[in-house]
C-alpha cells in the first residue's frame, strides 16, 4: 500500500468504527438488571474494591462506553483529517483505560481488562498504520478487531 492520503484515511476510519462498533453491544446491556441512581464516578469513587457490586461494576461499564460510543459521532469529521482519528482514537482507549480503572468486581474486572487491553493493542497497531500505511498489515487489523469484539462480547455477557 502506498504512503498516500487516502491510505491514511482509510485506516483512521477503520480504526475509530471498529472501536465504537465493537462497543455498541455492551452499551445496550442493561446493567446487571439494576435500576441504580449513582453516576459512575459516585461508583467508581465509593467502591474500586473486591466488594464492588456486579450491578455497580456494570454500571460504571454500561456509562464509560456510552461515552465512547458518543464519540462515534465526531468520527465523521475525524475522517477527513487523520492526526484528528487518532486523537479521537486515543481518547476512546482512554476511556476504556478509565473504565477498567473504576471496576473493582471480579467477576467483571477480568473481562474488562480484557476489552481494555484489546483496544490497547488496536489503537497502537492502527497509531503506527496511519503514521506509516506502507506497513498496514489488514490481516493484523483483522485479528486485533476479532480480539475486540469478542472481549466486548464478553464483558456484554456479563453485564447483560
Amino acid at each position: 500500500m502506498k504512503n498516500t492520503l487516502a491510505a491514511r484515511l482509510t485506516l483512521a476510519a477503520v480504526s475509530i468504527v471498529t472501536v465504537a462498533a465493537a462497543l455498541t453491544g455492551c452499551s445496550a446491556a442493561d446493567p446487571g438488571g439494576s435500576a441504580s441512581t449513582s453516576s459512575p464516578t459516585q461508583t467508581a469513587a465509593a467502591k474500586v474494591s473486591p466488594d464492588q457490586s456486579k450491578a455497580e461494576a456494570c454500571t460504571v461499564v454500561k456509562a464509560g462506553f456510552d461515552k465512547v460510543q458518543r464519540m462515534q459521532g465526531e468520527a465523521s469529521a475525524a475522517m477527513s483529517d487523520p492526526q484528528k482519528a487518532l486523537d479521537l482514537l486515543d481518547q476512546m482507549n482512554d476511556t476504556v483505560t478509565s473504565i477498567k480503572d473504576q471496576v473493582g468486581n471480579p467477576e467483571v474486572k477480568a473481562p474488562v481488562d480484557k476489552a481494555a487491553a484489546a483496544v490497547n493493542d488496536l489503537a497502537t497497531l492502527l497509531h503506527g498504520y496511519v503514521k506509516n500505511p506502507a506497513t498496514a498489515n489488514f490481516s493484523a487489523i483483522g485479528e486485533k478487531s476479532t480480539a475486540l469484539a469478542q472481549a466486548i462480547s464478553d464483558v456484554s455477557g456479563i453485564c447483560a
